[in-house]
């Protein structure tokens, strides 16, 4: 393995890259290194942004305004040989490119936690809204051991950050890790995850380096891509020549290994130390090897790049050399992408005579994937041993290099310090030419203070550390600390014009007096507008301390503002200016405005808090004073005692005997309560009580009812109950009316007259008229016939003075038909025939064929035939069923009997045998045509006489 020579200075450097497109900031890089002879060797590298491809020398600009040291930073629980600022990153939280940066993070790889030495632990500060930084986490692994260095290396991608521990011993010596880190909205840091290779070695120092970065460079997203340096992996029989991993994030949250960094062919070595150094932006990477052998050139150094395509799969793009590379530059020392520039530094650099005096390399990306030298800088005041480009970082046309052992003055002063530190900046102000800007390093000068030990570069601030510095009373040796410089003046609104300036002059607004115009801050999201009316929300009114303007909050109705005042409701309660009295968070105003709460008494305060406080009475307990419910009529005061009735009666003042909440002398002196016995009580609450009856259950007591009878028994009780007949409806019992001459009862059946039968309306009952017999009533129907005959109920056809129905019963009449109409009213009225005037209607008298004619009047007039003489017509006998077997419409019988017995409708031989043939028989069953009961001669007159066809 290759030992970097330490020129027998103990330093420490970490170099911290900041990588931003033009849209967003995607990754911040930071690269701690350490000689495997000494920890307390440590040679850190950053990374920065090349491009293009010419040699030259660095202009130096006298009159330049030098970077403004800001503020300095130290950790809160800081110790001695710590090395606070061994590592630093900036970012914004938003990922917003032309963001200024609000987040920061730096290393203590040494610090000890509890009795654990150099278990190591990283910083993390916050710009706050009035522009200064604050302390924000201390960030440590979960699983942190002595001797792990965690914070070697460090990175920031938004609310993203990745800490290294080379030396942390995780399932083998030295072994390595490196931790992940998110931040929630509320400013909390968790650990994500802890990413191992997935070929681990002991010894290997994986996250000596690391960077993080997101696949898409665009604004607002966290990173999604890591890379970390394994500086002493053994690839295959080549030890030490080290290797670098990317992990990716996948899109819930997990952490995975996508590929491997390691040099290939030919040009693989032992001791490269590739990984030394790495960076990372979007879809490339930039891995420092400062320990490689380019020929037969010692550790000359050399950086490589990858390109990844939209599979995940990662390709050797290019291998950046110097083009003036030498023996022992470590080249590739620190290394920094930006967009399609490159960064190299070779701090080992033997330049114009003066030993290990430092460099770095700009390059160029053109075309897909050529990289080409464009420039190399080098410190203008530059001497043997600064080691001049011991940490880079690069921002757009901004490049910073950092000499941590350069002897100088502090910033503003005269003496010199040993090993003070020092960086440089440098502007590109054309294709290729990089101006170099004056000198600068901390205001505070001490020794060995190794300023530069590493460099975070955002926007146009940078964070330099200083892992070297002496901090505290008294002081704590290497402690380290880290600065905060405004690289150039600050424009940021792009007018031409220096912030400070614009601001001085009226130009730009800096409510918040941050030095930073306010329309910035809001464009870089450092300030919110919610409402956008380009005035920061932190200098808009606020009183609720809620970072939103109350304006705003009243606007969307988020903070109610009831009374209008353009203050939240809830600031007018806290200072004061609106009372809340019943304590619900809105003024009283407002809760009586919008009759949330009454004022009944119009004296500006809800009638509640008049009752709590003992200002008004409210003995019903309503949330309303007596006074209002009495005066309002909302609660009645009948006895006028200026106390509601209801309180008056809880408090026994008065008397509810019926619980309707009046009083009870009220309700009889209104008349809502009868007291028909005078004793001052509603009925009601007598009868309630017991004290009087009320059998009718009508509210009034029995014995201010009518009782005629005098048995206790209110009379309507005994009438609605059936037990006291009232006939005539007046509610009075018919005894009393009887008795009491109102009613006569000629009957005596105790039944006055008038509720009895009296059809003929004079004055006596039907029922003892008939009995009397004064009325006939043939029908015994209880009515007298005349009654009857008057209102129709009994008919009277043939005017005799007797009903119909009687005549009828009595056999005077007769009803053949059943009508109850006598059958001579019948002929009369033309309601019935009578044909053949035997005085019974036609209707009464047989007719089988339905034709209205009875059938003996039709057999007699001959209209129809009966040839059997039975009275019934022929046709209805064959209709009955009477044979009829030659179906000539006559009865078969009457035929044989005529003789035709073959029925075959003549008289002939045939006919004539059968009379020969039975001769002498007696009652036969046919063949007797003379009826004399036997056949013999007159039989045979009859047929020879009707010989041939029959009529």
């Amino acid at each position: 393995m290759k030992l970097i020579p330490s020129e027998s200075i103990e330093f420490a450097w970490h170099l911290s890259v900041d990588m931003r497109s033009s849209e967003a900031q995607v990754g911040r890089m930071t690269f701690a290194t350490e000689s495997i002879v000494s920890f307390r060797r440590q040679i850190m590298s950053a990374v920065a942004v090349c491009v293009a491809t010419i040699l030259c020398s660095a202009v130096t600009t006298a009159n330049a305004i030098p970077p403004i040291q800001t503020i300095k930073l130290t950790s809160t629980d800081g110790a001695a040989s710590d090395q606070f600022g061994n590592a630093t990153a900036l970012s914004n939280l938003t990922g917003f490119a032309g963001a200024q940066p609000n987040i920061a993070i730096v290393g203590l790889r040494y610090d000890d936690i509890g009795a654990a030495v150099d278990r190591g632990s990283a910083n993390v500060y916050k710009l706050n809204a009035s522009g200064v930084w604050v302390f924000e986490a201390k960030l440590t692994a979960s699983d942190g051991l002595a001797g792990d260095t965690f914070g070697y290396s460090v990175a920031i991608f938004g609310n993203t950050a990745i800490v290294g521990a080379p030396f942390d011993d995780n399932t083998l010596v030295d072994q390595g890790s490196a931790y992940i880190f998110t931040r929630s909205t509320a400013g909390v840091w968790t650990q994500t995850v802890k990413v191992l290779p997935t070929d681990p070695g002991a010894s290997d120092y994986f996250g000596y380096s690391v960077g993080i970065t997101n696949t898409v460079v665009a604004t607002g997203i966290i990173g999604d891509l890591a890379i970390v340096g394994s500086v002493r992996d053994d690839n295959t029989v080549f030890t030490d020549q080290g290797s670098a991993y990317v992990f990716k994030r996948a899109t819930a949250g997990t952490w995975a290994q996508e590929s491997k960094f390691v040099v290939t062919g030919t040009d693989q070595a032992a001791g490269e130390d590739f990984g030394w150094s790495v960076s990372i932006y979007g879809d490339r990477a930039l891995v420092g090897a400062p320990a490689d052998d380019i020929s037969s050139v010692v550790d000359r150094g050399s950086a490589y790049t990858y390109k990844r395509a939209t599979t995940g799969i990662w390709t050797l793009e290019a291998k950046l050399v110097a083009t003036d590379g030498a023996l022992q530059d470590y080249f590739g020392y620190c290394v920094s992408l930006f967009n399609n520039q490159a960064m190299v530094s070779a701090p080992y650099d033997d330049f114009s005579g003066a030993t290990d005096r430092g460099s770095a390399y700009l390059f160029q990306l053109s075309g897909t994937s050529t990289w080409t030298q464009e420039a190399k800088i080098v410190a203008s005041d530059g001497v043997g041993a600064d080691y001049f480009g011991a940490s880079v970082g690069l921002q757009g046309n901004l490049a910073v290099a950092t000499a941590p052992n350069d002897d100088g003055p502090a910033q503003g002063g005269a003496t010199t310090f040993a090993n003070i530190g020092s960086a440089y900046l440098y502007v590109q102000t054309g294709t290729s030419t990089w101006t170099q800007q004056p000198r600068f390093t901390a205001a505070d000068g001490q020794i060995d203070k190794f300023f530069g030990a590493a460099v975070g570069i955002y926007g146009e601030v940078a964070l330099i550390g200083a892992n070297g510095d002496d901090v505290g009373t008294p002081l704590k040796v290497d402690q380290g600390s880290a600065y905060i410089f405004n690289l150039r003046p600050i424009d940021c609104n792009n007018n031409g014009i220096p912030d400070p300036e614009d601001i001085a002059t009226g130009i730009a607004q800096d409510c918040n007096l941050n030095a930073i115009p306010d329309s910035c801050d809001i464009a870089s999201g450092f300030s919110s507008d919610v409402d956008s009316n380009a005035i920061p929300d932190e200098c808009q009114v606020d009183c609720n301390n809620n970072d939103i303007p109350d304006s705003w909050e009243i606007a969307l109705g988020t903070a109610p503002d009831c009374n209008a005042n353009l203050i939240p409701d809830a600031c007018d309660l806290a200072s004061g200016l609106s009372l809340d009295c019943n304590a619900n968070l809105i003024p009283d105003s407002c809760d009586i405005a919008s009759g949330f709460s009454k004022d009944c008494n119009a004296n500006l305060i809800p009638d509640s808090c008049d009752i709590a406080s003992g200002f008004s009475l409210d003995c019903n307990a309503n949330g309303r004073p007596d006074n209002c419910d009495i005066s309002g009529g909302f609660t009645p005061d009948c006895n006028l005692n200026g106390k509601p009735d209801s309180c008056d009666i809880a408090s026994g003042f008065s008397l509810d005997c019926n619980a309707n909440l009046i009083p009870d002398s009220c309700d009889i002196a209104s008349g809502f309560s009868l007291d028909c016995n005078l004793n001052g009580k509603p009925d009601s609450c007598d009868i309630a009580s017991g004290f009087s009856a009320d059998v009718d259950s009508n509210s009034v007591p029995d014995s201010c009812q009518t009782d005629c009878n005098g048995n206790s028994i209110p009379d309507s009780w005994e009438v609605s109950q059936g037990t006291a007949p009232d006939c005539n409806a007046n509610l009075i019992p018919d005894s009393c009316d009887v008795a009491s001459g109102f009613s006569n009862d000629v009957d005596s059946n105790g039944i006055p007259d008038e509720c009895k039968a009296d059809c003929n309306n004079n004055d006596l009952p039907d029922a003892w008229e008939i009995s009397q017999g004064m009325v006939p009533d043939c029908n015994a129907n209880a009515k007298p016939d005349s009654c009857d005959l008057a209102d129709g109920t009994a008919l009277d056809c043939n005017d005799n003075d007797s009903p119909d129905s009687c005549d009828i019963a009595s056999g005077f009449s007769k009803d053949c038909n059943t009508n109850l109409i006598p059958d001579s009213c019948d002929f009369a009225s033309g309601f019935s025939n009578d044909i053949d005037t035997n005085g019974v209607p036609d209707e009464c008298q047989p007719d089988c064929n339905n034709n209205d004619i009875p059938d003996s009047w039709e057999i007699l007039q001959g209209s129809v035939p009966d040839c059997n003489s039975n009275g019934i017509p022929d046709s209805c006998d064959l209709a009955s069923g009477e044979p009829d077997i030659d179906a000539d419409g006559r009865i078969d019988w009457c035929e044989r009997d005529y003789g035709d017995f073959d029925l075959n409708g003549i008289i002939d031989g045939i006919d004539l045998s059968y009379i020969l043939s039975a001769w002498g028989e007696v009652n036969p069953p046919i063949g007797d045509l003379d009826h004399n009961g036997s056949i013999g001669g007159g039989d045979l007159t009859a047929i020879l006489s009707r010989w041939g066809v029959i009529p």
